[in-house]
């Protein structure tokens, strides 16, 4: 036996090559023993307790046993990831559970990847947030949108910017872009070709004066503006001057070229 793959989740099934027996694919548990003999031609990752294989040329899922699954008949197969998989019928998709439940009947036109228990969907061109029990959370009405955090996203409604909470919009005065938010409750928007900050609420909390900017991090952001400085909410401050290691944090970023002059936004 000849393993060749990687062993990246040590304590859930991996998948194995068996060279010296007929070349196919089967898993092996933490001790390396066979838990699922080698007969699949292909085989996917382990996720929410459920893998797809491909045997003589037919693909179908089954549990850690090897056992084959029954599910929801679906014109292609996907995976499953954090406790849901997508079914397509014709042109739309929907969801199905571990247990083979339909959660959603087939209706968007696009569902993209969960992102923590939220997804972005699209229908007639529009778009719309569902959660992993196929609740619309925002309604399929945005001509852009973005990821979902803290129950807030943005949107675009033809030429507008703005915050969409608990399903209602909000128009971000002169944005004409906005970025998602990760982990501060603060994101970047562009007005008049520069760049700002805005708050959860779609407030302006610095005003767009920047040509480049990164994420808020530990309360600090990159950005340049064509001088050195420090733009916090409170007033314009000097922090520190550009030094050998604010140059090697930002090169780390993969974002600094060395002929820009850089500042720190500090909140």
């Amino acid at each position: 036996m000849q393993f060749c793959q990687n062993l990246k989740t040590p304590k859930i099934f991996q998948k194995a090559w068996r060279t010296l027996d007929n070349g196919n694919w089967g898993f092996i548990n933490a001790k390396g023993d066979w838990a699922i003999p080698a007969t699949f031609t292909k085989v996917k990752y382990f996720n929410s307790g459920i893998c797809l294989v491909e045997k003589e040329k037919r693909w179908f899922y089954i549990d850690k046993t090897g056992k084959e699954l029954q599910m929801p008949p679906s014109e292609k197969l996907y995976d499953f990831e954090n406790g849901v998989a997508f079914i397509r019928q014709g042109d739309k998709i929907g969801l199905i559970n571990p247990k083979g439940e339909v959660v959603l009947q087939p209706k968007y036109q696009v569902i993209k990847g969960f992102e923590g228990n939220y997804a972005r969907v699209k229908n007639n061109d529009k778009w719309g947030i569902i959660d992993k029990s196929g609740k619309e959370v925002v309604n399929t009405e945005y001509d852009e949108i973005g990821n979902y955090y803290k129950n807030t996203t943005w949107g675009r409604k033809g030429e507008a910017f703005g915050i969409i909470k608990e399903n209602a919009f909000k128009q971000v005065d002169g944005a004409d872009k906005i970025w998602d938010f990760y982990a501060e409750d603060i994101t970047y928007a562009r007005k008049n070709k520069k760049i700002g900050f805005i708050d959860i609420n779609g407030n302006w909390v610095i005003e767009p004066k920047f040509d480049k900017v990164r994420a808020f991090s530990k309360s600090l952001a990159p950005a340049f503006d064509g001088k050195n400085g420090v733009l916090s909410t409170q007033k314009v401050s000097l922090l520190f001057n550009p030094c050998t290691m604010m140059w090697k944090f930002f090169l780390q970023m993969d974002w600094l070229r060395l002929n820009l002059k850089i500042g720190v936004l500090s909140m």
